[in-house]
């Protein structure tokens, strides 16, 4: 949403504006669409060919549904494009939502089953190493084993949650999680999807912290 507002209103100002701010606006979208190409092409937005080497990560449908589980946007963000444009990002984001949801079922179903009483402590410990095991095994096609199919039944519930929930008034932040037994697809999308990490690795975002605190004016009491 912030990339997408950023640059509509650069084009409003790049209409309104006198000669001097031209440049600047120029110059302004130009970089916009250079680094953020791959998310740009999901609205049709024409991006140069010429683009930074980080621009493709941008392309990636997470980006596109994120926002959709913060209930302060949901869609509103996508209102300034044109209505055929938004109904196909809409038809993408249903398509990656019920996509991303294969891959979450199996996560989903392990957290159902640790609530049954019956199982031992032993046997959990047992489990849970198999299954630490089998997680941590390499194989030569790993993606073999993660195009889990989704059966329709399972879908047409998926997209009944997401119509719901698109049609709830509340515009409370933490609404997934406020009304996790109404939305539990959603939830579980939340949980692991809801913020994007805003650095490329980890480490950068350890040091970003870190800094505050070694530094000796931020370290100070006073």
């Amino acid at each position: 949403p912030t990339v997408l507002g950023i640059l509509f209103d650069l084009e409003r100002e790049l209409g309104s504006s006198t000669l001097t701010l031209v440049s600047l606006c120029e110059a302004l979208i130009a970089s916009i669409k250079a680094r953020f190409s791959g998310l740009l092409r999901h609205f049709e937005i024409e991006v140069p060919v010429d683009t930074y080497c980080m621009s493709e990560r941008f392309s990636d449908a997470i980006f596109l549904i994120s926002p959709l589980l913060d209930s302060r946007f949901k869609l509103l963000w996508l209102d300034n494009l044109h209505t055929i444009v938004k109904m196909r990002v809409l038809d993408k984001i249903r398509d990656s939502y019920v996509r991303f949801f294969s891959k979450l079922s199996v996560s989903v179903l392990q957290n159902a089953g640790a609530d049954v009483p019956n199982i031992t402590e032993h046997n959990i410990d047992g489990i849970a190493k198999n299954t630490d095991s089998l997680t941590k095994r390499k194989c030569l096609f790993p993606y073999l084993s993660e195009n889990k199919k989704v059966s329709s039944e399972d879908k047409s519930g998926i997209l009944m949650e997401l119509d719901a929930y698109l049609c709830e008034e509340d515009r409370e932040q933490n609404l997934l999680f406020s009304k996790k037994h109404l939305y539990p697809c959603l939830y579980q999308f939340g949980l692991k999807y809801l913020t994007v990490p805003a650095t490329s690795a980890p480490i950068e975002r350890v040091f970003s912290q870190s800094g505050f605190l070694m530094r000796p004016h931020h370290a100070s009491l006073t």
